[in-house]
């Protein structure tokens, strides 16, 4: 870029302008603050809270918490408190810091390479341009150019050669503490474990111990139990034994009693088999002859009722007769009384003497009817009570 822009290095770097008349300025670029604003989250920070890679890249430096994802918060920018000599603090980032931090490493050491390249090939044209218009002055110029160069580059691997020093120094020093922490740890653990061992071997000695003592007492326990046992099974032996001959002599008895009541029982049912025999033959017998009797009886009462029947028939036929006689001779009277009652009236009422004998007549007839219709239901109720008696005989 030929308008004055200045191309950033990893520190230490060169910085090159060029101007119209091709002069070339070697400077060098010191970053000797304690510290600086992250370009992404601009919070002013320390040297602490950048990478070593990031903080050579300047301005463009990313902090830790950036790189990881999880940037500070945002804060005031601080006044930079001025150091003598810078003393990075040496601290492991995480895993996924330092490998983000080596693949931006790489890609600015080849980006850095390709300017490098590209800032050589326009040096190369501008050299080549100014060689044609002033030789002389180009020739004067590139000495100045080489001898400060030389001087610079002296200086800048003197500088760069003590960093390395001082920094392996430090390495090699933090190196010698780590590992003289990793040994006391070693030792420290090691003690602590080979404790532990001694502490769980006396345990387990202890527990051996009082298992073996345990189990020496369950075995005396378990020998007594079983010899309590066996005299237990001795003693129930013996009283079953004792038990078992009770049983025989008590079921040798039970026996005798029951032979003994069986045979009691056979004469008694026997006896009583008998006696119902006899009971139930004689029973039968009065069965039969209460039959018979009944028999006999309702023979009676069917012959008593037929003749009641037939006295019955012959004294509603004889009473049905003499009503009927009755009711003639009554209607002949009446009729023979009005013949004779109207032949005395006199002619000339007719008509009237016609009309007021047939009441009494009527009354007459209506009369005979009536006695006639009683005699029958008294006929028909001797009927029906004749009936019923001969179905309570016959029931019974």
């Amino acid at each position: 870029d030929w308008s004055g822009r200045k191309i950033a290095y990893p520190t230490p770097y060169l910085s090159f302008t060029f101007s119209d008349t091709t002069k070339i300025r070697l400077l060098r670029s010191t970053t000797m603050s304690t510290s600086r604003t992250c370009s992404s989250c601009t919070n002013d920070l320390t040297r602490a809270d950048f990478s070593k890679n990031q903080w050579q890249k300047g301005p463009n430096a990313k902090c830790k918490g950036c790189i990881s994802g999880n940037p500070p918060p945002k804060k005031e920018p601080e006044n930079p408190v001025p150091e003598t000599s810078p003393s990075p603090e040496l601290r492991e980032p995480a895993e996924d810091v330092v490998k983000k931090e080596e693949e931006e490493q790489a890609a600015a050491a080849a980006a850095a390479a390709a300017e490098k390249e590209r800032i050589e090939a326009e040096a190369a044209a501008a050299k080549k341009a100014a060689e044609e218009a002033e030789v002389a002055k180009k020739a004067e110029e590139e000495k100045a150019s080489a001898e400060l160069a030389a001087k610079l580059k002296a200086e800048e691997e003197a500088k760069k050669k003590a960093e390395e020093e001082k920094i392996a120094a430090e390495l090699a020093a933090k190196k010698k503490a780590e590992e003289e922490k990793i040994a006391a740890e070693a030792a420290a653990k090691k003690k602590a474990e080979e404790e532990k061992i001694a502490a769980e071997f006396e345990a387990k000695k202890k527990a051996e111990e009082e298992a073996k003592k345990k189990a020496e007492e369950e075995k005396i326990a378990a020998e007594a139990a079983a010899k309590k046992a066996e005299e237990e099974k001795i003693a129930a032996e013996l009283e079953a034994k004792k038990k078992a001959e009770e049983d025989a002599k008590k079921k040798a008895e039970e026996e005798k009693i029951a032979a003994e009541l069986a045979a009691k029982k056979k004469a008694e049912e026997e006896k009583i088999a008998a006696e119902l025999e006899a009971k139930k033959k004689a029973e039968e017998e009065a069965k039969k002859k209460a039959e018979e009797e009944k028999i006999a009886a309702e023979a009676a009462a069917k012959k008593a009722e037929e003749e009641k029947t037939a006295a019955e028939a012959a004294a509603k036929k004889k009473a049905e007769e003499e009503a009927k006689k009755k009711a003639e001779e009554e209607k002949n009277a009446a009729e023979a009384a009005a013949k004779k009652k109207t032949e005395e009236e006199v002619p000339a009422a007719t008509v009237q003497t016609q009309e007021t004998p047939k009441e009494p007549v009527e009354k007459k007839e209506a009369a005979g009817a009536k006695a006639a219709t009683e005699n029958n239901d008294i006929a028909q109720k001797s009927d029906e009570e004749f009936t019923k008696e001969a179905e309570c005989c016959i029931i019974l």
